[in-house]
């Protein structure tokens, strides 16, 4: 089988979920058996340099890549207002990246062609038109509801404005495509739900992001004298910032005068302004690291302090992959069905968390009860050969009818 994958950002090294969950599905299909193609848009803001660690995309038969000066232009989004499509959707519509799509459309033929995220939707009439392959949407969240979410929480009347009209452009923009490809994958359950609430009727095969376990062995967790708990992720994505500051504000700054052992360690690329003036007291901003992985390792405790935003929380499964306790929302633990105090712990206010602390501190066998219940937990729901495998079925009874 020959699968074409489109991808709005270069997932090779990957630093966020997207580039994960984008890789692991990849390299399902290719260690079984699949000839998989990657035309992937490299922005400027998220550019990478594709000779550098050629080792994550070996796993491809060949890696196309577009450059896109997609930065937001205030010219352009102002203009955009008097118009009723969405400049969320405008700024990945690319002619460079289209030319390069019909050539490699015009040079193969392929079984399969995989949409990463409704941002590779204004290609879908291309791919008709040049190709006759089935066409697969991967949605890695609904989009419109991260912005609806924003629009919600934030209290200046114009961004509240603002974040609404996104929400409901991209809302109508993805009901419009309904009916433009043969299969949508969701990445959660929740995601699955939520697209049938809202009016899809096409094929449907829930798809979570794989984890391949081997990659995450490491010695279980016991406290240490000075507990380190800690995050990592996008902390330029706007409902990463909005959590982070209220948990810092809500719960990190009286948690810390109670409990003197505690630290807190922050790390992930592109900080917004606001997370690097905090200066709350056993607070530690690491910026950029080399490795996410040992960056984890290092922590007792991970947190995961997410308000809004949609999808599935990749860092939380990995994290869980590697035994490590994880403290999160019901926002942040969405599409992963944890029972709250057996593979981690939920806390949605400042009450909920400082008890779930105490517990731990007070019996530290709990700690390495829940660290080998969340990582069988991942092995036996997020294991990436056997979701590749899944998808791979559903392509082939499409291929076949």
């Amino acid at each position: 089988m020959k699968i074409l994958q489109l991808v709005k950002k270069f997932p090779n090294p990957p630093k966020d979920g997207e580039s994960i969950a984008v890789l692991s599905s990849s390299r399902g299909y290719a260690e079984l058996g699949c000839e998989v193609t990657l035309l992937s848009m490299n922005t400027k803001k998220h550019f990478a340099d594709v000779s550098l660690f050629p080792e994550g995309i070996s796993h491809y038969k060949n890696v196309i890549t577009s450059f896109l000066d997609n930065s937001i232009s205030p010219v352009k989004a102002f203009f955009n207002l008097f118009k009723k499509t969405s400049y969320n959707i405008e700024r990945f519509d690319d002619d460079a990246f289209r030319q390069k799509l019909i050539k490699l459309l015009s040079e193969n033929k392929f079984d399969v062609i995989q949409l990463e995220s409704l941002y590779m939707a204004p290609y879908i009439d291309i791919l008709r038109t040049k190709s006759e392959a089935i066409i697969v949407m991967r949605s890695h969240n609904h989009e419109y509801e991260i912005w609806k979410n924003l629009s919600e929480s934030n209290t200046n009347p114009l961004l509240k404005w603002y974040y609404n009209l996104c929400s409901k452009r991209l809302y109508n923009y993805e009901l419009n495509q309904f009916d433009k490809y043969d299969l949508l994958l969701p990445i959660s359950h929740t995601d699955y739900s939520k697209y049938i609430d809202i009016g899809y009727h096409g094929d449907i095969l829930l798809s979570p992001v794989g984890i391949d376990i081997a990659k995450y062995e490491v010695s279980l967790s016991k406290l240490n004298p000075s507990i380190k708990l800690g995050y990592i992720g996008s902390l330029d994505w706007k409902p990463n910032i909005e959590g982070l500051k209220w948990f810092f504000n809500t719960i990190w700054k009286p948690l810390a005068d109670t409990f003197e052992n505690l630290e807190f360690h922050l790390a992930g690329r592109n900080p917004d302004p606001s997370l690097k003036e905090i200066k709350y007291k056993n607070v530690v901003y690491h910026g950029e690291v080399s490795s996410a992985k040992n960056f984890l390792e290092n922590l007792d405790i991970i947190v995961v302090p997410l308000l809004s935003g949609s999808g599935i929380r990749i860092k939380i499964l990995e994290s869980m992959a590697m035994g490590k306790v994880v403290l999160s929302t019901k926002k942040g633990f969405e599409g992963i069905s944890i029972s709250n105090g057996v593979e981690g712990f939920i806390f949605e206010s400042f009450e909920e968390f400082e008890k779930q602390i105490k517990s731990l501190l007070q019996d530290p066998n709990k700690l390495i009860e829940v660290s080998e219940k969340a990582k069988n937990f991942i092995l036996n729901n997020f294991e990436f050969k056997k979701l590749a495998e899944k998808n791979i079925e559903a392509f082939n009874s499409f291929l076949n009818k």
